[in-house]
C-alpha cells in the first residue's frame, strides 16, 4: 500500500495539497533558511498527522506539497504554518527580524498541480 495512503477507523484516503505561501517582498532566503523552513515545516505537519512531501522555494513563493486527512481545518493549519515558520525563522536567523511580516496575506491552497502552476503564473506576472 502507498505511504501516502491512510486510514481513519475504517477510511481510507489520499488527499494531496498543494500551498502557495507567497514571500511578502522578494526575499533572498539562503539555502539554510530553506532548509530550517522545511524541518519546521515537516516537524509542524507531523503534528497535525500530515505529511510533509516536497516544498520548493523560487525567489518569491514556497510552494509546499502535503498529505492531509479528511478533517483538518485547512484555514487554521495554513495560518499556523506561516506563524510557526516566521516565528521559527526569525528566531533562527535575526536578519529576517528587519522584515514587519515575512509572508503576505494571500496564500493559494489547491489539490491540482496544474492549478497551483496557474496561480504562480499569476504571482510572478
Amino acid at each position: 500500500m502507498n505511504k501516502s495512503i491512510q486510514t481513519i477507523r475504517h477510511a481510507n484516503f489520499e488527499i494531496r495539497f498543494i500551498l502557495v505561501v507567497i514571500c511578502q517582498n522578494e526575499i533572498a532566503l539562503s539555502q539554510a533558511m530553506q532548509k530550517e523552513f522545511k524541518i519546521y515545516l515537516k516537524k509542524h505537519l507531523g503534528k497535525q498527522r500530515c505529511q510533509l512531501e516536497s516544498a520548493q522555494y523560487d525567489g518569491r513563493c514556497f510552494m509546499i506539497e502535503f498529505y492531509g486527512i479528511p478533517n483538518m481545518n485547512l484555514s487554521t493549519t495554513v495560518n499556523n504554518i506561516k506563524t510557526v515558520t516566521a516565528r521559527r525563522l526569525r528566531k533562527q536567523f535575526p536578519a529576517l527580524k528587519a522584515w514587519a511580516a515575512l509572508w503576505s496575506d494571500q496564500y493559494g491552497l489547491f489539490t491540482s498541480r496544474a492549478a497551483a502552476k496557474k496561480f504562480l503564473k499569476e504571482i510572478h506576472k
